[in-house]
């Protein structure tokens, strides 16, 4: 199932984004203090189309763990566990 606008609003927020202005909607996540994640997207309406998979990889998910993002399975707490595993956020 292709994810729309929606959905990436919905993680955005789940994951507590920051949000830069500009032509398209630009956020980034943060731990830390540090910026680890960001991505973009455009302000139309509807599905991701051809960009979702740029921030699949923008955000170090597969389709399953980005599916799991939108519908609430993954937390934002279990994003930065993946995020560690992945070598993304540093262990400590």
């Amino acid at each position: 199932m292709p994810l729309t606008t929606r959905d990436f609003d919905t993680i955005v927020g789940k994951l507590k984004m920051k949000e830069r202005p500009g032509k398209h909607r630009f956020v980034f996540f943060e731990h830390d203090g540090k910026v680890v994640v960001r991505t973009h997207r455009s302000n139309g309406r509807g599905e991701l189309g051809s960009v979702e998979h740029a921030i699949k990889r923008q955000l170090h998910v597969d389709s399953k763990q980005m599916r799991d993002l939108a519908d609430c399975p993954m937390t934002r707490d279990a994003y930065i566990v993946h995020l560690k595993a992945k070598g993304v956020i540093a262990r400590g």
